[in-house]
């Protein structure tokens, strides 16, 4: 664990969470980066030495739930989590698989439910957070 404050940007890809990545790098603190993907996690990390790679599925509650665990382990309960993951299905509504609909909802909003109530009891006590 580093002196440096923490955050937890989930959904990191090309786009908005690289940036995030980049952004909170320089204004000094240590990121954890968590996305599916174990693969691109390491070419983020190859370029953003010092931020840290998990690879999780958010899909997979208890998984997550272990991920999320283990960062804030390693690294201390987070200043900063950005939620920037999404999945979605795209089709007419009376051809959308239920299946793939409920695995949106599991990681676009219960997993954003999970990151609150996993790091908002934590953030409140210490006076200080920001979930975004």
């Amino acid at each position: 664990m580093t002196d440096q404050p923490h955050c937890i940007v989930i959904g990191v890809g090309a786009g908005t969470g690289a940036a995030c990545v980049r952004r909170f790098m320089k204004a000094g603190y240590h990121v954890s980066m968590i996305a599916r993907s174990q693969e691109r996690l390491e070419n983020f990390a190859a370029e953003m030495p010092g931020a840290t790679p998990y690879a999780a599925d958010i899909a997979d509650q208890a998984a997550f739930r272990q991920t999320l665990e283990r960062a804030t382990a390693e690294h201390g309960t987070p200043h900063v989590v950005l939620y920037n993951a999404t999945q979605a299905t795209f089709g007419k509504y009376t051809e959308i698989d239920l299946e793939k609909f409920e695995r949106n909802f599991r990681v676009n909003s219960a997993g954003l439910l999970l990151v609150a109530q996993l790091f908002g009891p934590a953030m409140a006590s210490r006076g200080a957070g920001s979930l975004i």
